[in-house]
C-alpha cells in the first residue's frame, strides 16, 4: 500500500499538519493512551517551547490507526516514520 494513501487514511484520526505527520517519530506516539506528543522543536509554531499533545481519535478504537502506522517503514533506525 503506498505511503501517501496511508497518510491520507491517518490524517482525520490524528488532526496534525501534513508536515508533522510526515516527520512523525515512533517515540512520540502512545497508542495505549491514544495520544501523540509532538516536540515543540519540530512544530511550525513552537508554542514557547511546550510540546503539543494531540489525541488520536479512533471512535474509541485506535487499533486501525495503530495498524496503519505499523504498515509504514521505519527509516534507518532513527525512529522516524518514512513517508
Amino acid at each position: 500500500m503506498p505511503t501517501v494513501r496511508i497518510a491520507l487514511q491517518l490524517s482525520p484520526y490524528v488532526a496534525v499538519r501534513p508536515g508533522e505527520l510526515r516527520r512523525a517519530e515512533w517515540s512520540e506516539i502512545d497508542f495505549d493512551n491514544a495520544v501523540w506528543r509532538i516536540s515543540a522543536a519540530r512544530m511550525k509554531a513552537s508554542l514557547g517551547g511546550v510540546d503539543k499533545f494531540e489525541p488520536i481519535s479512533g471512535g474509541g478504537d485506535v487499533d486501525h490507526v495503530e495498524e496503519a502506522f505499523g504498515k509504514l517503514v521505519v527509516a534507518g533506525g532513527d525512529g522516524s516514520v518514512d513517508f
